[in-house]
C-alpha cells in the first residue's frame, strides 16, 4: 500500500530552461510506503497510536488530552490536531511526517545562469557531445563565463547542475535514447498465445560473433549471416542458414525451404550424418519485422499462395522469442574458435584477432549449429514451457495432429524467389546476358512469342531459372547452354557483370562470353594464390594463411620491404639526358 501526497517534482520529464534554474528536492511532498519507514520511527508511530487509542477509548476529556499531550510531548494544540488527522485517516500513516527539505534556489548571478543554461542545451542537443563526461560540460561553462567576463562558477556547482536533471535525460545522453527507452519505458503488449504446433513462427537474421574461413585459401572470409527460424509454441528449431550473403529475398526463401520441408535430403547435402531434425510444415502465420527482404513482393506473395498469414511487428521487444534464441546460438558461438568475444576489449594487450584464431569453414560451423539445436537444445527443459521443446511438439501434435505438409517442394521454395519479367522470344527468355530455353517453351512460343513471363533463377547456379507455365501453374526448368557445368552463382555473375560493365562504359560492348571470361580469369588468379589446398596440420595452415595474406597485400600495393634508416652505399647518381643531343646511326638504329 502506498500513501501519496501532492509533490511538486515529475520524473521522466526532460528539463527546460526554466526548470534548470531552480530545482525543488524531494521534501515533504514525497511518496511513502510502509518499507520506507525506518524501524525507530515506526517504534514511534506505534508508540503514538497506543496512546491517541486510549485517550479515544477513554473519557475525551480537557485533562486527558493535556496528560496525553505530555506522555507524547507534544502540546495540547499538536494533540488534537494529529488526533483529527488519524481519524480522518483512519490508519496510523497520518502521525508520521518526514522531514521537511529546504528548497534549492540558485543564488548564482543572472548572468551566470543564463551561460550555465546556455551551454546545458548546447551539451545535450548537439551530436558531438553525445556519451561526453560532464566535465566536458563543465570546462565549457567556465571557458564561456571566462569570455564574457563573468567571475565562473564552481566545478561542484555546475556538476550540482547536471546531477540536478533527470536521471533518464542524462542516461539518455551517455547511451543514447534508444537505450534509454529500453530502460525506462514500459514494454507495452505482447503477442497472443500460441495453441498449437506453427500457429505463428519467428524470423530473424543477425551477424554470427564468429570468422569463418575459406576452403581454398585458409584465410578469414568475415562474420557470415545467421538465419533462424523457430516455433512460438514450442520453441524448437524449424531452419538454420548461414550464408555470406547479405539478408536478402534468396537467404529468405532459402530458410523458408529448410524450415518448411523435409530435412532429409539437406542434411546429407551439406554432409550432415546420423541426425533426425523431425520439426517441419506449413506455418499458419509468420511474425517478422520490417526488413527489407521480409517486406518484399515475392515474400508477400509466396506468403499468400501458401495460406500463411503474414504480420510485421511493430516493437522490438514482441520478437523476444526469436531474439532469445539468437541469443542462445551466439552464446554457443563464442565457444567456437575464430569468435569475437575478446576483438574489442578496452586493453588492447587483452584483445585477440580472430582472424588469425578462426579454423572453422562456412559448413563446418552451420553443423556445429544444427548439431546444437538439433541435438541438444530441444531436450533441455525451457523455463517459459516447464518442458522441453521437443515434449512440447509432441503434445501439440497428439492434440491437434500433424501440421500441414508441403505436395510440392521446388514449387514452394521458387515462390518465394525473386521475379523478374522477361518477354518471350525465339531465343528463349534473356535475363543479365544469359540466354535460358528449353523444349518445354516450344508450345508456349507458338501461342505467347512476345509476351511477358516471370522468372526466377537459382541463386546457386546461374545457368538454371524457371518459369511458370500459365496453363497447369506448373515450373519449367530453363538452362544457358554457355554457363551449364561452370558452377557460377548469381551472386557471382552479377558481380562480375557489374565490374565488366564499370571497365568498358559501354553497354553494348558487355556480352555473356566477356562477363564468363572474367569470372574464369578471377578464378584462375585465386588458384594461383593458393599454394596448398586443404591443408591438414594447424602449423601448414598458418603458413597458408601467411602466403595468401601476403599476396593479398601485395596485389593492393600494401605490402611493401621496409627501406632501412641509413644505408652504406651512396645514393646514385642522378643522370639528365637531354633529348637534343640524341642521334641515331642510320646503319644500325642505335641510339649514340
Amino acid at each position: 500500500m502506498e500513501y501519496v501526497k501532492m509533490s511538486n517534482t515529475k520524473k521522466n520529464v526532460v528539463p527546460t530552461a526554466a526548470s534548470i534554474s531552480t530545482v525543488a528536492r524531494q521534501g515533504a511532498g514525497q511518496k511513502l510506503s510502509l518499507d520506507d519507514i525506518s524501524e525507530a520511527d515506526w517504534k514511534q508511530i506505534r508508540f503514538e497510536a497506543c496512546v491517541i487509542d486510549g485517550f479515544r477509548n477513554g473519557d475525551r476529556t480537557r485533562d486527558n488530552a493535556e496528560k496525553a499531550a505530555r506522555m507524547l510531548g507534544w502540546s495540547p494544540a499538536k494533540f488534537y490536531r494529529k488526533l483529527t488527522d488519524y481519524e480522518e485517516a483512519g490508519h496510523a500513516m497520518a502521525l508520521f511526517k518526514p522531514p521537511a527539505k529546504r528548497i534549492w534556489h540558485s543564488k548564482l548571478d543572472p548572468a551566470v545562469e543564463e551561460v550555465g543554461e546556455t551551454e546545458l542545451k548546447k551539451f545535450l542537443r548537439q551530436k558531438r557531445y553525445k556519451g561526453q563526461p560532464v566535465t566536458v560540460y563543465i570546462e565549457n561553462v567556465q571557458k564561456a563565463c571566462a569570455k564574457a567576463g563573468l567571475e565562473a562558477p564552481s566545478e561542484r556547482t555546475i556538476r550540482r547542475r547536471w546531477e540536478a536533471l533527470d536521471e533518464r535525460v542524462r542516461y539518455a545522453h551517455k547511451h543514447g535514447a534508444q537505450a534509454a527507452a529500453d530502460k525506462y519505458d514500459r514494454n507495452k503488449g505482447s503477442t497472443p498465445p500460441c495453441t498449437y504446433p506453427l500457429e505463428r513462427v519467428q524470423i530473424d537474421h543477425t551477424y554470427a560473433d564468429l570468422h569463418v574461413i575459406s576452403e581454398e585459401l585458409w584465410i578469414s572470409l568475415g562474420r557470415p549471416t545467421f538465419t533462424m527460424v523457430v516455433d512460438e509454441f514450442s520453441r524448437v528449431p524449424l531452419g538454420i542458414h548461414v550464408t555470406f550473403g547479405y539478408p536478402s529475398v534468396e537467404e529468405l526463401a532459402e530458410a523458408m525451404a529448410i524450415a518448411c520441408l523435409p530435412k532429409d535430403g539437406w542434411l546429407q547435402a551439406m554432409g550432415i550424418l546420423g541426425l533426425d531434425w523431425p520439426w517441419y510444415g506449413i506455418p499458419s502465420s509468420v511474425f517478422v519485422d520490417r526488413g527489407c527482404d521480409f517486406t518484399s513482393k515475392s515474400f508477400h506473395r509466396g506468403c499468400e499462395k501458401w495460406r500463411i498469414d503474414l504480420s510485421h511487428r511493430s516493437q522490438p521487444h514482441h520478437g523476444g522469442v526469436i531474439e532469445r534464441l539468437i541469443g542462445t546460438a551466439m552464446k554457443e558461438t563464442r565457444k567456437l574458435p575464430g569468435n569475437t568475444l575478446f576483438s574489442k576489449t578496452r586493453r588492447e594487450k587483452d584483445r585477440i584477432d580472430p582472424t588469425k584464431t578462426a579454423e572453422l569453414t562456412l559448413k563446418q560451423y552451420l553443423e556445429a549449429m544444427v548439431r546444437f539445436f538439433v541435438c541438444e537444445y530441444p531436450h533441455r527443459v525451457h523455463p517459459a514451457l516447464g518442458m522441453t521443446p521437443a515434449e512440447k511438439w509432441n503434445l501439440g501434435v497428439a492434440q491437434y495432429g500433424d501440421p500441414r505438409r508441403i505436395d510440392d517442394p521446388q514449387g514452394f521454395y521458387l515462390d518465394f524467389l525473386k521475379t523478374e519479367r522477361r518477354k518471350l522470344e525465339k531465343y528463349g527468355l534473356r535475363v543479365s546476358y544469359c540466354s535460358y530455353t528449353a523444349r518445354e517453351l516450344q508450345p508456349l512460343l507458338n501461342v505467347a512469342k512476345g509476351t511477358a513471363f516471370n522468372v526466377k533463377r537459382d541463386p546457386s547456379d546461374v545457368s538454371r531459372a524457371f518459369v511458370e507455365d500459365p496453363r497447369n501453374g506448373r515450373y519449367i526448368e530453363l538452362r544457358d547452354a554457355l554457363t551449364e557445368g561452370k558452377e557460377i552463382t548469381v551472386a557471382e555473375w552479377e558481380k562480375a557483370r557489374a565490374a565488366l560493365k564499370a571497365k568498358l562504359k559501354k553497354r553494348d560492348q558487355v556480352t555473356a562470353s566477356g562477363i564468363l571470361g572474367l569470372i574464369e580469369k578471377e578464378r584462375a588468379e585465386a588458384r594461383r594464390r593458393s599454394k596448398v589446398v586443404n591443408p591438414t596440420s594447424k602449423l601448414e595452415r598458418a603458413k597458408q594463411r601467411k602466403i595468401a595474406q601476403k599476396a593479398e597485400k601485395r596485389e593492393r600495393g600494401q605490402y611493401r620491404l621496409p627501406a632501412p634508416e641509413t644505408s652504406p652505399l651512396p645514393p646514385p647518381p642522378v643522370v639528365k639526358i637531354d633529348p637534343a643531343t640524341i642521334t641515331i646511326l642510320p646503319s644500325s638504329g642505335a641510339v649514340q
